[in-house]
């Protein structure tokens, strides 16, 4: 109901809409940025517009989101801004396209280093959860099933807890028994890369948790009737 009473009004209506482009452009512009911007040299003009619209939109939804915490902050409603998760996710989406374009303009080095790619692929998580967010005002069936995702996520929280602990069981137990410290050539052969690092075979144990494996992997290295 309340969604229908703000579509009715132009201008709100026309103020919606807006936001869901700027965010929508905003992904766009985030994730060409971050790809585009990945190359050796200066940067060309394309990195700059592209930069360009990037700081717009951030800018655009770091003044909205402002405005709504001093406006919640003048009625006494701070707390309550803080309390929202959806708030957080808003600001930190409008951070994201600033974080982005320092690093682009740190130089060639950033621009190439893996730290890019990582952070890069961090502060995208945000802007998609910001238009998800954003989605829940176009319609009540939109609210509805994103509120359920909220809830049921809520309610896996210990299951989620108990499996990271039997992961984080299993691997460390597959990298003491498959990774020889002292086996410096460990990792050349394409079996043993599961289990190289503790990252690895963290994702090598949750992979087997969803019934995938090699058996080429448990291969004790020096032991040929381990396999």
């Amino acid at each position: 109901d309340t969604v229908s009473a703000i579509l009715r009004r132009h201008r709100l209506a026309s103020l919606v809409v807006l936001d869901g482009l700027i965010i929508v452009t905003q992904i766009a512009l985030f994730l060409a940025t971050s790809w585009i911007a990945q190359h050796e040299g200066s940067l060309a003009r394309t990195d700059f517009g592209l930069l360009a619209g990037l700081l717009f939109c951030s800018t655009y939804l770091s003044v909205r989101e402002l405005g709504q915490l001093t406006f919640m902050a003048f009625r006494g409603q701070l707390t309550a801004w803080w309390q929202s998760v959806w708030n957080w996710m808003d600001l930190l989406g409008a951070l994201a396209g600033f974080i982005l374009a320092a690093m682009v303009l740190s130089g060639e080095d950033i621009r190439l280093s893996p730290a890019f790619r990582i952070v890069a692929s961090l502060w995208v998580l945000p802007l998609w959860i910001q238009l998800l967010g954003f989605i829940r005002y176009l319609s009540r069936e939109f609210a509805t099933f994103i509120m359920a995702l909220i809830k049921i996520t809520r309610d896996l929280r210990s299951f989620i807890v108990v499996l990271a602990i039997f992961v984080s069981t299993f691997s460390t137990m597959l990298f003491l028994i498959l990774h020889p410290r002292q086996d410096r050539s460990f990792g050349d052969d394409e079996d043993e890369a599961p289990f190289e690092s503790v990252p690895e075979a963290l994702l090598t144990a949750y992979i087997m948790f969803l019934g995938e494996f090699d058996r080429n992997w448990f291969t004790v290295p020096g032991h040929e009737p381990s396999r």
